[in-house]
This record gives structure tokens, C-alpha cells and sequence, in this order.
């Protein structure tokens, strides 16, 4: 079955918002099964700039993968004066000035803090920063970026037809919480990959394992 309504068709790139996060947690899997990434390690050790943040500082890398490290972040997106949109506020997403000080998404991590009611590992909390944290780590394991490892990796290899790119920053850095632009007959080629046990034509495109670790949680 397959209908678009609004004269839209099926290699128009869509706002895919949080959906550009399993794409991000993907890759760091990836990584992690290629050796550069240990999830075990602390996250200061990739990324010593965020030794500032007690919301990362002493967490591992895999506890902020599962999203399970300790953060103060009220993700509330009908309240105004929540954090989420201090976050859109510092990526320059709104003509507010940013309250957190923070004009940009590296800067705005850095002042993240640890909620002091729980430690890291305790309790999974929903929160898109951590996505982002997830890809500088994965960044600088890899020495690539975001959108060169989904071309390179993934859309090059899946026959893709549509634009597909994804949204920045005020100084031109890729927001892995929410980015994403893509066509949903591409999306739908990427998981008929998945369900295919990371195969296409063929190819591998992924290890089998790293799909069986996603779908079990």
C-alpha cells in the first residue's frame, strides 16, 4: 500500500525530528563493533570538552547511548520555559536570545548538569541532548561525520532516489537529536535492509548483531 496526500510523493524529503536518533545510535554501534568505541569507557575520554557537564563528566559512554545517565533536562515541549526550548533557543531555531547563555549545540551541552535526585545508570530518562552527545562521541571515534557515514555507508548503497540532508546549527554543526530530512520511499529501503538482516542485493550492509541488539532493547 502506498498513498501521498497534499501532492506530496515518495522522494520528497520529510522532517523525520527524533527518528534521525536511531540513526545516530545506530552508528554508534557501529563503531563500537569496529572497535573504536567502547561503551564501557567514560565519556570525557572522547570528548574531553564536556568534563564541565556533570551530566556527562563522569557517565559512561554507553550509559548516555541508553539515555540512562543522570540529567536535569525538563523535555516538555507545551511549556515555554522548559529546557527543550533552551536547546532550540541555542541551535538558533528561534529568534529568542538562548537563556542558557549558549549560542550554539556544543556550547549548550557543555552546561548540562547531572540531576542530583539519581546517579547515572539508575533510570531511563527520554532526553534529545543525549542523542547529541552520542554523535560527537561517535564523531571523534570514527573520524567521520554524521551525514558522510549515512552517504557512504548506507544511501549509497541502498539505491536511494531523494534529497535527503539534514539541519545544522547556528555555526554549521549537524543536530543528531532531531535533523533529519528524508524521502520515505528511501526510508523504507533502509528498513526492508534491516529486515533483511542488514543486507541489500546481496551486500552487507550492516552485522547482524547490531540488528539483533536494537530490537532487543
Amino acid at each position: 500500500y502506498e498513498h501521498y496526500d497534499n501532492d506530496m510523493h515518495g522522494a520528497q524529503p520529510h522532517q523525520m525530528m527524533s527518528v534521525t536518533k536511531s540513526f545516530a545510535g545506530l552508528f554508534a554501534l557501529m563503531a563500537a563493533a569496529d572497535g573504536l568505541l567502547d561503551e564501557g569507557a567514560p565519556v570525557v575520554d572522547a570528548v574531553p570538552e564536556l568534563i564541565s557537564a556533570s551530566a556527562f563528566a563522569t557517565a559512561s559512554i554507553g550509559q548516555v547511548l541508553d539515555m540512562v545517565n543522570s540529567m536535569q533536562f525538563n523535555e516538555d515541549y507545551a511549556d515555554p520555559t522548559s529546557d527543550i526550548h533552551r536547546y532550540v533557543g541555542a541551535l538558533g531555531w528561534m529568534n529568542a536570545v538562548p537563556e542558557s547563555g549558549a549560542a550554539n549545540l556544543y556550547s549548550f551541552l557543555r552546561t548540562l548538569e547531572r540531576d542530583p535526585a539519581r546517579e547515572h545508570g539508575e533510570v531511563f530518562a527520554y532526553q534529545t541532548p543525549k542523542t547529541d552527545v552520542v554523535n560527537w562521541i561517535t564523531n571523534r571515534a570514527t573520524g567521520t561525520s554524521f551525514q558522510d557515514q549515512m552517504a557512504q555507508v548506507l544511501w549509497s548503497r541502498l539505491g536511494t532516489e531523494g534529497e535527503t540532508y539534514i539541519l545544522l546549527d547556528g555555526c554549521g554543526t549537524l543536530i543528531a537529536g532531531g535533523g533529519l530530512n528524508a524521502a520515505p520511499r528511501d526510508l523504507a529501503r533502509f528498513a526492508m535492509m534491516l529486515l533483511n538482516d542488514g543486507s541489500v542485493g546481496g551486500n552487507r550492509l550492516i552485522d547482524p548483531a547490531i540488528i539483533d541488539t536494537l530490537e532487543s532493547g
